[in-house]
C-alpha cells in the first residue's frame, strides 16, 4: 500500500517538535524531508527550515521553492505550540548570529494584507491576501536584535537591526526605543502620520522655517557644502554607507538636516514634501541588515 508522502512530512516534522532525544532517531528523515541533531532541513543541507534554539525555535523565513514553502508551511504548523520566532536564515548570517545561540524575548503574531486586482479574463476586481511576518525581539551575545517588516517600503521590504539599548523591552516598546530621537509628543505625531518616515529617517515638517533662516545657522565649515550658504542638490542622507537616500534640497546647519522637494530610495515609496522644509531625524539603530532574496 502506497503511504501519503504529505503524511510521512507531517510525522517528520512533528517529531522534530515533539520526540525526546532518545526517540529522535526512530523516524527522522523521508524522501525530501529531514532532520539530525537540532536542525529540520528541506531536501538537503542547503536549507535549514528550523533549528532548536536556547529557549525555543528559529524558523527559516527566506523562500526557495514551491515545494520547500509547503515544507514550511507544515512546519509553522507543528510550530506553534512552541515559543519559536520566524527569521530569514540569510539576515541571521549577514548579521554573524550563530541561530543556535539566539534567545527569544518577544515575537509578534503574522499580519494578512488584503489587496485588489483585476482579473484579465473576467475583468472583474478580485480581492486576495499578503502574508507578512510578525516580528521578532531576540539577544545574542548580549546584544539584542529586532526582525521585522517596514511598512512605509514598496514591498513591504524586511530588516533586521542591531539595537543600541540593552533593555529588556516587548516589540511594541522597542519599535518606540528606535526612535529615541523623537520626544513623546513628536512620537505621537509620527504615529497619527504627521511626521512621516523612509526606512531610518523620520521627517519633521516645519513650515515656518523659511530658506533664509536655515542659512543663518549653516556650517560653514562642512567640507560637503561647497560655497558657504549653497543649497545641496540630490543630498544622500545615508551619509554614503551604500543605501542611498536622495534628497532634493538640502542644508545643513547647527540644529541639524534640513530637506525638501522630494526624498527617494530604491526600495521604498517617494516621499513628497513640496517646498517645506522637514527636519531629519535618524532611529537609534547601531546597525542593519536585510535577507538576501524574497521573505514569507
Amino acid at each position: 500500500m502506497m503511504i501519503r508522502r504529505d503524511y510521512i512530512h507531517d510525522s517528520i516534522i512533528f517529531n522534530f517538535f515533539n520526540a525526546v532525544d532518545s526517540e529522535r532517531k526512530n523516524f527522522n528523515k523521508g524522501t525530501n524531508l529531514f532532520f539530525e541533531e537540532k536542525v529540520l532541513y528541506s531536501y538537503s543541507y542547503h536549507f535549514a527550515l528550523a533549528l532548536r534554539c536556547k529557549n525555543g525555535y528559529v524558523l527559516n523565513g527566506d523562500t526557495y521553492s514551491i515545494s520547500t514553502s509547503h515544507h514550511q508551511s507544515i512546519t509553522r504548523r507543528h510550530a506553534q505550540s512552541k515559543k519559536h520566532c520566524i527569521i530569514p536564515f540569510s539576515a541571521l548570517q549577514s548579521a554573524g548570529i550563530i541561530p543556535e545561540q539566539i534567545i527569544i524575548i518577544d515575537v509578534t503574531e503574522d499580519s494578512y494584507e488584503t489587496r485588489t486586482r483585476k482579473n484579465p479574463e473576467t475583468r472583474e476586481i478580485d480581492e486576495y491576501r499578503i502574508h507578512h511576518l510578525g516580528a521578532s525581539l531576540i539577544k545574542h551575545k548580549n546584544k539584542l536584535f529586532l526582525s521585522s517588516i517596514d511598512s512605509s517600503s514598496k514591498n513591504h521590504q524586511f530588516f533586521l537591526v542591531e539595537l543600541r539599548s540593552k533593555k529588556i523591552l516587548q516589540v511594541e516598546e522597542t519599535y518606540r526605543d528606535l526612535a529615541g530621537n523623537l520626544s513623546d509628543e513628536q512620537y505621537q505625531r509620527y504615529l497619527s502620520g504627521q511626521i512621516k518616515r523612509q526606512g531610518e529617517f523620520f521627517l519633521e515638517p516645519c513650515p515656518k522655517i523659511s530658506t533664509v533662516q536655515l542659512k543663518q545657522q549653516i556650517k560653514s565649515k562642512d567640507n560637503r557644502l561647497g560655497k558657504y550658504g549653497k543649497i545641496l542638490r540630490c543630498f544622500d542622507l545615508s551619509g554614503g554607507d551604500g543605501h542611498p537616500h536622495h534628497a532634493r534640497d538640502a542644508i545643513l546647519t547647527k540644529q541639524g538636516i534640513f530637506i525638501r522637494g522630494t526624498l527617494r530610495h530604491t526600495e521604498h515609496k517617494i516621499i513628497r514634501m513640496k517646498n517645506i522644509w522637514h527636519k531629519v531625524y535618524r532611529n537609534t539603530a547601531r546597525n542593519s541588515w536585510t535577507a538576501n532574496g524574497s521573505v514569507d
